[in-house]
């Protein structure tokens, strides 16, 4: 009975550690939001201003972006204020939201890729002309086939992956063609003897 008890303990244990690195992934929203506070910050080191208002062009993930704006505003030390006369404005759209995933190295993993793009307009006070630019975050990392289901919340559908097939080599890419190269060497090689022999 006791050993009948050590085991399913340690069944459990084993449970919970395999588990561990499943629960431990990053979500795709953490992965978009880390992505989204380093273009924010970007857009608010374009703007070089301590006291600012931004919008927000609608989108979905609207929401992300301008979290990410107010964090970054915080840690930067920028006030941010209503847009009204006399404060620079910064106007952010994303230009890409997505996650893609590809087959990974192992057996098992996924190779994750986070691509977050927005296009920022800043409408400084006074004569200076508006200024536009785009910023990119990409981030990459390898997630388990068994963690999709968790690190795919509900209710975020497009922060859902997109799976990208990558080309697979097949029985005629490792063996026929390989095999086709060589016979076609052997030949010229033999050719090549017989007839420089006669």
């Amino acid at each position: 009975m006791l050993i009948v008890a050590i085991r399913s303990q340690v069944v459990l244990l084993l449970l919970l550690v395999g588990g561990w690195g499943v629960w431990a992934q990053p979500t795709n929203l953490d992965l978009v939001r880390d992505c989204t506070r380093s273009v924010a910050d970007s857009a608010l080191a374009l703007a070089a201003a301590s006291t600012l208002c931004y919008t927000v062009a609608a989108h979905p993930g609207a929401w992300i972006l301008e979290e990410a704006v107010a964090q970054s505003a915080t840690q930067r030390g920028n006030r941010l204020r209503d847009c009204s006369t006399g404060t620079p404005t910064i106007n952010i759209a994303f230009t890409e939201l997505s996650v893609l995933y590809r087959n990974g190295a192992e057996q098992g993993a996924i190779a994750r890729e986070c691509r977050v793009g927005v296009v920022v307009m800043i409408a400084p006070t006074g004569a200076e002309p508006p200024r536009q630019q785009e910023f990119t975050a990409i981030r990459h990392d390898t997630v388990a086939v068994s963690a999709v289901a968790l690190i795919e919340q509900p209710g975020y559908e497009y922060l859902r992956g997109v799976s990208i097939a990558q080309n697979s080599s097949n029985f005629w890419d490792k063996v026929i063609e390989p095999a086709i190269v060589l016979g076609a060497a052997a030949v010229s090689v033999i050719l090549l003897f017989t007839v420089r022999s006669n």
